[in-house]
């Protein structure tokens, strides 16, 4: 057989299989007893990548088990008899040993990985035999190297130095970084992730060992997450997740939305006054609200407090409202001091749309491109254009072996031909993806606009304008075409 399953029944008495065995239930006892150095059960490799960069949390001897520890509830009743356990072993392939901790009378377990009898991280197994590429600070592992680019390994390498910058970070510290790499994982789907990461997620920064589990090829929210921690070096575990959320969705966004599409529906949340910010900004509130509402809101209210206090003092502010759980839980409205509301009501007034598209500009424009497929034209600033439901622009010299996943979730059962941007419109929505990193990078949304107003439409052709910038080239340089 392949895989050979033995199972051991450990409760408090227990009977020597082998030496693996007695080193894993050792590390099991001295787990649930809370002994506070465990890194002599941690391979060495494993030791040295929780490590790597330095990133330390107050109060947490084993660094290496946050996240992966059993739950303190079942620990205690373990310990006060209450509870019965057993430990399942698989022996894997190439040397790897999965042991499960499992709870007799209910449905509780907790897997562990193991190599030479030594604990491992749970990523190690799974992506062992999987393409690696490295960049500036990045070492990416890749379950299907179709699915990732070179575009967005350097988009990523970007990402970093304007976030090193950002936050001022020391020239010792670029180094470091840049030596040890941040592991980025990325996995295929969301099955993938959930058997890698051991969580049901799309997305997720491993505090354990500084590493970015993803399904996602620019993943730069999970990244702020670590740039920041690495940024304050030494921190409580916990922080307030209206600061800890806005602001890794302030830097990057969320997975597959780039950051200024989420600050135009901040806005709009509270301009309409549907999610006022004062009413999220405990743990509690915060949780108690849709994600897709919370997380604009704090990242435009997040963009607003680095901008009125500067990188430094918002980092001092960050740091005043992180704290083990209990704190962090704890704090009540009337304890949280941010900047007064009228600055930000201010800063609200003075707003600009980003999401990069409008439907009224008063410009001249020139026509570029005219076809069947739409019409582009251009003035100073903007793109006029006008499609129908669906265009497809393409670089001269597209992207070999690459397969956009977003691509084949809009448009199934379609060959992708190396299109590099894919813009969307209907009456309600206009919506621009890159489709090499598979980012919606520019919206229009009716439903989150304060006048309500749909696209114009004329002769079967939706006319909107889009920024600029919002493309990394000209459009000129471009080949446009539909489906």
């Amino acid at each position: 057989m392949k895989n050979i399953l033995f199972i051991v029944l450990f409760l408090f008495s227990y009977q020597e299989i082998n030496p693996q065995s007695a080193q894993i239930k050792n590390f099991l006892d001295d787990l649930i007893k809370d002994q506070k150095d465990l890194s002599s059960y941690l391979h060495n490799e494993a030791l040295k990548k929780a490590n790597r960069l330095e990133i330390n949390y107050e109060g947490i001897e084993n660094k290496f088990l946050i996240s992966y520890d059993i739950d303190e509830t079942v620990k205690d009743k373990v310990k006060k008899g209450e509870l019965s356990y057993k430990i399942l072993f698989e022996k894997l392939e190439d040397g790897f040993t999965k042991a499960t901790f499992k709870v007799n009378e209910n449905n509780y377990s907790k897997d562990f990985f193991f190599k030479d009898d030594k604990l491992v991280t749970p990523s190690s197994f799974f992506i062992r035999n999987w393409e690696e590429k490295e960049s500036k600070y990045f070492r990416i592992f890749l379950s299907d190297a179709v699915l990732f680019n070179d575009y967005s390994k350097q988009q990523l390498d970007n990402y970093v130095d304007v976030m090193l910058d950002l936050l001022n970070m020391p020239s010792s510290e670029k180094k470091l970084i840049e030596k040890e790499k941040i592991n980025y994982i990325l996995c295929k789907d969301a099955d993938e992730i959930e058997k890698v990461s051991g969580f049901n997620t799309r997305g997720i920064y491993i505090l354990a060992y500084d590493e970015i589990i993803t399904t996602y090829n620019c993943h730069f929210h999970e990244i702020s997450h670590l740039l920041i921690n690495f940024r304050l070096k030494n921190l409580p575990l916990y922080t307030l997740p209206f600061l800890q959320e806005g602001f890794a969705t302030a830097i990057g966004g969320r997975g597959g939305l780039g950051r200024n599409v989420l600050f135009d529906i901040g806005y709009f949340l509270q301009k309409s006054k549907f999610i006022p910010f004062n009413s999220i900004i405990t743990k509690a509130e915060f949780f108690s609200e849709d994600a897709s509402l919370t997380y604009p809101v704090a990242a435009l209210y997040n963009l607003f407090l680095m901008e009125e206090l500067g990188i430094e003092s918002y980092l001092d502010l960050y740091l005043t409202y992180s704290g083990d759980a209990d704190y962090v839980t704890n704090l009540t409205l009337d304890s949280i001091k941010l900047s007064p509301m009228e600055k930000f009501y201010t800063y609200l007034h003075n707003y600009k749309p980003q999401g990069g598209i409008e439907l009224d500009v008063n410009e001249k424009f020139n026509i570029i491109v005219e076809a069947k497929a739409g019409t582009v034209m251009e003035s100073d600033n903007y793109y006029l254009m006008k499609i129908r439901s669906n265009l497809l622009l393409k670089t001269v010299t597209p992207l070999p072996n690459y397969k956009s996943k977003k691509f084949d979730e809009v448009f199934p059962g379609i060959e992708y031909s190396g299109y590099k941007y894919l813009i969307k419109a209907d009456s309600r929505e206009v919506n621009i993806y890159n489709l090499y990193t598979n980012i919606l990078i520019a919206s229009y949304s009716a439903g989150f606009s304060l006048e309500n107003k749909e696209v114009s439409k004329e002769v079967g052709y939706f006319i909107f304008y889009v920024r600029k910038e919002v493309f990394d080239e000209e459009m000129k340089q471009l080949v446009i075409s539909d489906i």
